[in-house]
């Protein structure tokens, strides 16, 4: 069979003199560094090229000049970035027996070295941290899924926690001292649960329907509340530490569900762009800008602002909304689709597809975030990419 290749793009804040920090109960948004000849040397661009039996990471400093490049055995599954350490789990899969070996590599991000790496039958996918420890989810090599837990100075397989031979896990997150997750019961039902750090064990969970569209929903983490989108296109959310329900919010075919000034930010195609207080869901703002727009891609909440790519009946644009307030920051003609949007600070990061006939790729565009004016790009040859963010003190969300 001919070789899918793909490709990852994700900034990475690097400082290693500062001491990081794991995602706490207060930590719910997605950061990451600019990318431009002024910055600050310490921050690195990584890109994470994959085959079907190998992937290439190469690091390169803010002025897009390369520090280093590794390759390692196995098409990558997962990846994240925690205190200096570079985090990559792949997977090297025998089409004749149809069985895999899998791979999770530690790598000193200064320099590409494998500090350390283990391989079994397990499939793991991205990493979360908690203190010293790694947690993984992923699927046993005999059917069903797992939690495992490893040693972060070494690698070493702690414990794992079989949640069943009927269960799949996705978009696993983390606060101080619990895990948060997806499982699928096949063909039955999707559920959003909470894991305790501490027992070792399922604490609650919560049926959020089944989903036919394939698409997965992902949790929302507050100080003390997780909220999601449900499949029946309704925003929930449950206290975090009993899983009871919260508030429910009825009637308008939600979108994903995102974090941003303590509201809980949903899009409603069909009607608008709505906010509500993560505590009560009382709805603090309400835009109906996205109303009659196309938007292909999710919208992407860094921080105080939220921002995606729409076509009206004739053109694209790039919209900014206040995540506080809902207002319109700016709206900026663009010339095509904006996928992948992500931004840090004064930065904006987007996407645009390359591709011709005989020059596969993309271009990666650094934009300001408060104007959305182009300041820098670079070309990707590659058929497919995707890219997240993620600093020494929070985690990342990749978007496929």
């Amino acid at each position: 069979m001919s070789k899918n290749f793909y490709i990852t793009l994700f900034l990475a804040i690097s400082i290693i003199t500062s001491c990081s920090k794991n995602v706490s109960d207060t930590d719910n948004n997605n950061t990451g560094n600019p990318v431009n000849q002024n910055q600050d040397s310490t921050k690195s661009l990584f890109v994470v090229t994959a085959a079907d039996s190998t992937t290439t990471i190469k690091s390169y400093n803010s002025s897009f000049n390369p520090l280093w490049s590794k390759q390692l055995q196995g098409s990558y599954l997962g990846y994240n970035y925690s205190d200096g350490s570079f985090y990559v789990t792949t997977e090297r899969f025998d089409y004749v027996t149809y069985k895999g070996t899998y791979f999770f590599y530690c790598l000193n991000a200064t320099n590409g070295s494998v500090k350390w790496s283990v391989n079994g039958t397990d499939k793991m996918y991205t990493p979360v941290f908690i203190g010293t420890k790694i947690y993984c989810n992923g699927y046993t090599s005999n059917g069903g899924s797992n939690i495992i837990t490893f040693n972060a100075n070494n690698g070493t397989v702690i414990s794992k926690y079989f949640l069943g031979t009927q269960y799949g896990t996705a978009f696993m997150q983390s606060d101080s001292s619990s895990l948060y997750f997806l499982y699928v019961t096949q063909n039955t039902d999707y559920k959003v649960a909470s894991y305790s750090t501490i027992t070792n064990n399922i604490t609650w969970s919560q049926s959020i329907g089944i989903r036919f569209d394939n698409s997965i929903p992902r949790p929302v983490l507050f100080k003390d509340k997780v909220a999601i989108q449900t499949n029946a296109g309704t925003l929930e959310c449950y206290d975090k530490k009993t899983g009871s329900v919260s508030w429910t919010v009825n009637g308008s075919n939600f979108n994903q569900a995102m974090a941003g000034q303590d509201n809980v930010c949903s899009m409603s195609q069909s009607n608008g762009y709505y906010g509500y207080d993560n505590q009560t869901g009382q709805q603090k703002w309400f835009n109906a800008i996205t109303k009659n727009l196309h938007i292909p891609s999710l919208p992407f909440l860094p921080g105080e602002n939220i921002f995606f790519a729409g076509k009206d009946a004739t053109n694209w644009a790039l919209y900014s909304i206040s995540a506080g307030t809902g207002t319109l920051n700016y709206k900026k003609d663009i010339r095509d689709e904006l996928k992948k949007i992500t931004a840090v600070g004064s930065d904006l990061y987007g996407v645009y597809d390359d591709n011709t006939a005989t020059n596969l790729g993309y271009i990666l565009m650094l934009l300001s975030s408060d104007k959305g004016i182009a300041k820098d790009s670079i070309k990707v040859a590659c058929e497919r990419l995707t890219f997240g963010i993620v600093t020494s003190a929070d985690k990342f969300v990749t978007y496929q």
